[in-house]
C-alpha cells in the first residue's frame, strides 16, 4: 500500500476595500479573517448586525469590500 500525498495547495482569496468618497480609504491584501473582523468592529461602533460581505455591501452606500484576487498557496 502507497501513502497519499498530503496536498499542502490551498486557494486564498484576497479583498479590498473601498470607500466611495475617499480614495485615501483604500485598503488592499485583506484576508477573509482581517474583513470579517473589521465587519465586525463596525457592527460593535455603529450598532449594526451584518453578517456577511454581502450584507455590508448592501447597507453601506459609501463602503464595499470586493474580491481583489486569489492566491494558490504551495506549502509543500
Amino acid at each position: 500500500m502507497t501513502n497519499l500525498k498530503k496536498n499542502t495547495n490551498f486557494n486564498m482569496i484576497l479583498f479590498e476595500y473601498h470607500e466611495s468618497d475617499d480614495d485615501d480609504a483604500s485598503i488592499y491584501g485583506l484576508t477573509f479573517e482581517e474583513v470579517n473582523d473589521w465587519i465586525q468592529d463596525h457592527n460593535e461602533y455603529y450598532e449594526t448586525n451584518y453578517q456577511t460581505i454581502q450584507e455590508f455591501n448592501d447597507g453601506e452606500p459609501y463602503r464595499e469590500f470586493i474580491v481583489s484576487e486569489m492566491v494558490n498557496i504551495n506549502m509543500n
